[in-house]
């Protein structure tokens, strides 16, 4: 660390920086702070402790807030009081996906937003702009770049799917009312906020935990901080892409693969640009695409419950995975984004 780095900043202040860490680091690494460094015993078993709080948020206080906000008020209008008890079980089962049901998972995923972004301010001392990227704020012109790259990634897989099994891109489209304009519209306004979601719960917070925590205890085993750091980032984004695809149920073993690699192909993406831009663009267009089209034919319970597909899927997933991994690292290298935060350098 060089002397200007070594000069260690008020604790009070480490919140204000804007270069609050002593080196350089990578996205994975964004935790390690002057915090962390200075007081490793007070900082460093946080993540542990912000990584069972997020998915204690995800799975039980935010469906819990949202059930008489959301889902209650929506059963009401959908069904009226007769039966709404069993109204109610059936679609946080979901054995019925209402719109009210649908815009309450979708605000459920959305939760992680606001619980990784309380974490990192209260538990960590970092502002949320640190979730975005290593740069602390979210950079708009390659997020549309992505957005772009993300339709043409898809396009070839589509393409692709229909090349190697056209019966099941076929169907009679469903006659429109208004529980399909209500799904459309929370479709087109809320799956963003859903499709952020797990991208700043598993790309974001869980990754900063894991690659934080991974990367810490590899120097125990007599590594080098870098080589740490290293270990720690590969660790990071194959373990999250793991939970990611878990997370996700019951599921055959194309399936499994298919939702891994896309968690694989995001988590590299953030390393090697340094965000989670490229991550929400492909994850909002897939979603919008997939759900639009079960909307479109009347089987979006069916593609919420999916649990397997055929075996071929897996070139399909390898062609649009590769293809978006391809074309977002080069337009990041193209824009010359900044991967690593900047270092401190002393009073500011």
């Amino acid at each position: 660390m060089s002397e200007v780095q070594g000069q260690v900043p008020p604790r009070k202040q480490v919140l204000a920086l804007t270069e609050p860490h002593p080196e350089s680091e990578t996205y994975p690494h964004i935790l390690r702070t002057f915090d962390w460094q200075m007081w490793p015993g007070r900082f460093a078993w946080r993540p542990l402790v912000g990584s069972a709080l997020l998915l204690l948020t995800m799975f039980f206080i935010a469906p819990l807030i949202l059930t008489p906000l959301v889902l209650l008020p929506g059963a009401l209008i959908e069904n009226g009081t007769k039966g709404l008890g069993g109204y109610l079980t059936k679609q946080m089962s979901l054995e019925v996906l209402s719109p009210s049901a649908f815009l309450f998972l979708n605000l459920t995923l959305a939760s992680a937003i606001v619980a990784s972004g309380l974490l990192l301010r209260y538990l960590h001392r970092l502002r949320f702009g640190w979730l975005w990227s290593v740069v602390a704020r979210f950079r708009w012109r390659y997020f549309w770049a992505c957005i772009g790259l993300s339709v043409v990634a898809l396009s070839i897989s589509l393409a692709l799917s229909y090349a190697l099994d056209s019966s099941g891109m076929s169907g009679t489209p469903a006659p429109f009312d208004k529980t399909m304009l209500a799904l459309s519209i929370v479709l087109v306004l809320t799956t963003p906020l859903q499709a952020m979601g797990e991208e700043f719960a598993f790309r974001g917070y869980l990754m900063l935990a894991t690659g934080s925590m991974l990367g810490s205890l590899s120097q125990r085993f007599g590594l080098t901080a870098e080589r740490a750091r290293k270990v720690g980032t590969v660790l990071a984004v194959l373990t999250t892409a793991l939970i990611f695809a878990a997370f996700h149920g019951v599921q055959n073993f194309p399936l499994f693969f298919d939702r891994f690699a896309f968690g694989l192909i995001a988590g590299i993406l953030v390393v090697r640009t340094g965000g989670l831009e490229a991550g929400i663009a492909l994850h909002i267009i897939n979603n919008w695409v997939a759900f639009a089209f079960s909307i479109a034919f009347g089987d979006v319970l069916a593609s919420l419950q999916i649990t397997e597909i055929p075996w071929s899927n897996i070139w399909v997933t390898l062609a649009q995975s590769l293809t978006y991994l391809a074309l977002a690292d080069w337009v990041a290298r193209r824009m010359q984004l900044v991967r690593r935060t900047a270092a401190w350098r002393g009073s500011q």
